[in-house]
């Protein structure tokens, strides 16, 4: 009986201790993550502008549409953004996926996903069809919501 009792309260001592660390931790989280959005737009654009964190969500500034998408990869989902600056699409980038290592390596803006335009064509980079095709699928969805809203209207 005694051992159970030092059992439940060392769980609700770790528990107190995990629930404070996230609540210290949490608005730093956020902030880093802010700032990680931001430097990939301004990699995009050049400018500095808060992007949207979330799918579902246009910031328009500028003649700038940063549009936030979801997408299921091999891993899971993904966090794609496809930026629209003066009426056409100047890049897509992953903000954030689980892809199994190494093969997450051809989700880097330099390589093929940075050269992604409105008009460019890819079927897959091979031996990763699923993650390849995600990032297409999460362009061509940005494309369509791009083509069928009105984006920032006064």
């Amino acid at each position: 009986m005694r051992a159970a009792f030092f059992l439940g309260l060392l769980m609700a001592v770790a528990g107190a201790l995990l629930a404070g660390i996230d609540a210290i931790t949490e608005h730093r989280i956020e902030s880093n993550e802010r700032q990680r959005r931001q430097a990939i737009l301004k990699e995009i654009t050049g400018l500095d502008i808060e992007m949207p964190g979330h799918a579902d969500v246009a910031a328009c500034d500028r003649d700038l549409v940063a549009l936030a998408i979801v997408d299921q990869g091999y891993g899971g989902s993904m966090d794609v953004v496809a930026v629209f600056q003066n009426g056409r699409l100047s890049g897509v980038r992953v903000t954030r996926h689980s892809e199994t290592p190494g093969f997450a390596d051809i989700l880097d803006p330099m390589d093929w996903i940075g050269r992604l335009g409105s008009g460019d064509s890819v079927d897959a980079v091979t031996g990763a069809t699923v993650t390849s095709n995600a990032v297409l699928r999460a362009r061509d969805t940005a494309l369509a919501r791009w083509a069928a809203e009105t984006w920032c209207s006064e």
